[in-house]
């Protein structure tokens, strides 16, 4: 019968031991894994993520002696249950977005099927910046500071597309969108897939206060 088996060992003075679950005896019934999904549904690019990135191989009829390879490269992978495997993807495999195969592959009845997950751009997120303040008609060297930008990263004005030096994270903002004095709302947007606007950060554009001179008098 198959199942899980127990040793039992007898001594020649008579006594026994028994060791509970030493050995797993597989049926004709032994069920073939079969991947449905992954949690998350999909992970952001991050190819500077040394450790590499987990995810959870939703499916069934897995067994603690399977393995799971991605890409057809087996990879680190931990057995929690029928229908749940844990398996980190390497950093070299998360660099740009596409999409990954997975598949679970059991020493006895084969791999299972091959299933994709995406890898898409993460939604930016930036820093508190120092407050930002430009004279109305003034051209504005704008630098912002966060995380999650990718190649095709855009800083926005007021939700208008600037010309954006991805290194740097910095755009230059023209004279006629500071014209009228305010305040702007700066966001980066990263392109699908994934992606997403980031959180606001406000400019002030305000008149310089005039500064007054006092000489000596006579």
């Amino acid at each position: 019968l198959s199942g899980w088996k127990d040793v039992t060992v007898t001594l020649p003075s008579g006594l026994t031991y028994t060791v509970p679950s030493l050995f797993q005896v597989l049926g004709s019934s032994q069920p073939a894994p079969v991947i449905t999904g992954f949690s998350p549904a999909a992970v952001p690019v991050q190819s500077d993520f040394p450790g590499g990135t987990s995810v959870t191989v939703l499916g069934s009829g897995f067994a603690d002696y399977d393995s799971v390879e991605i890409n057809g490269q087996t990879v680190s992978s931990v057995f929690i249950d029928s229908g749940h495997m844990q398996a980190t993807i390497p950093a070299e495999l998360t660099g740009q977005t596409g999409t990954i195969s997975f598949a679970v592959v059991s020493p006895y009845t084969g791999p299972s099927n091959l299933l994709a997950l995406p890898i898409v751009n993460p939604v930016p997120v930036l820093e508190d910046n120092p407050p930002i303040t430009v004279v109305p008609g003034d051209v504005l060297a704008l630098n912002v500071n966060g995380t999650g930008f990718v190649p095709g990263s855009i800083i926005q004005w007021n939700g208008q597309n600037l010309s954006t030096d991805f290194g740097v994270g910095s755009a230059l903002v023209p004279a006629s969108l500071t014209a009228q004095a305010g305040t702007a709302i700066v966001t980066v947007f990263n392109p699908p897939p994934g992606g997403g606007v980031s959180n606001p950060i406000s400019v002030d554009i305000s008149p310089a206060h005039p500064v007054l001179m006092l000489g000596d008098r006579a």
